[in-house]
């Protein structure tokens, strides 16, 4: 992805908060506390204990980075037809045909 005002602007700005992101992010961090907690009691007391534990929590704070910037709600969304097309327009166009 191409660096650009518009997406510093979305990297930067504060966490947008809605019930429908929260249930989102609340799921997202149940899954992870459980996995955690698996780690922890299967793989023995270890860096590597440690570094699994770690990878779990950048794993939830990336994707709560992707609820907070790139969610869509469902109330702004397009319809999706049968054969995949949207009645809405994406509002940034692709950047890099070349990815296509």
């Amino acid at each position: 992805m191409a660096i650009n005002s518009s997406e510093i602007r979305r990297r930067f700005a504060p966490a947008k908060v809605d019930p429908e992101r929260t249930e989102i992010k609340d799921r997202i961090s149940a899954a992870a506390g459980t996995l955690a907690q698996l780690i922890h009691e299967l793989v023995p007391g270890s860096r590597e204990e440690s570094e699994a534990i770690t990878a779990v929590e950048h794993a939830v704070q990336w994707a709560h980075c992707g609820i907070d910037r790139r969610y869509v709600p469902r109330a702004e969304r397009g319809a999706v037809h049968a054969d995949g097309s949207s009645s809405k327009q994406v509002s940034e166009p692709v950047t890099s045909p070349s990815l296509l």
